[in-house]
């Protein structure tokens, strides 16, 4: 496990991948990233064909949820940081299984319980008022 800080983006995040299957929690995640960020794009991958194909599009963040279907949890990880090396990652889960695991390697800025909603919101707008 890496002790790598947060990777803090330069400007507030406009454009934003959210990776998720879940008609219901994708419209969660979307309407707590407009009420902080109020970015220009989210655009939703709810699949690996369409988590590949977004990810050639640069991103300012990308929200992951780690049970996407049809890519396993870590290949998930390993796919995102290889394409946006650089991008911050907010993973979203319903288990903790691979939480510690993933929870220090470099542009993971939090692995947050996707059932917290408080906490997700939280995390973001502490996230977005860092100096």
């Amino acid at each position: 496990m890496s002790n790598t800080p947060p990777v803090q983006p330069a400007v507030k995040p406009n454009n934003i991948l959210v990776a998720e299957d879940s008609d219901t929690d994708f419209l969660l995640t979307r309407r707590k990233l407009i009420k902080i960020f109020s970015p220009e794009i989210i655009e939703r991958a709810c699949n690996r064909h369409e988590l590949c194909a977004s990810l050639l599009t640069p991103r300012d963040l990308i929200v992951a949820d780690l049970h996407l279907g049809d890519i396993e949890e870590m290949e998930l990880i390993d796919v995102v940081l290889r394409a946006q090396p650089k991008t911050p990652v907010l993973v979203l889960t319903g288990t903790t299984q691979y939480a510690s695991i993933i929870a220090g390697t470099a542009n993971i800025i939090a692995v947050i319980n996707k059932g917290d909603l408080k906490k997700i919101e939280q995390f973001l707008e502490g996230w977005a008022h860092r100096d």
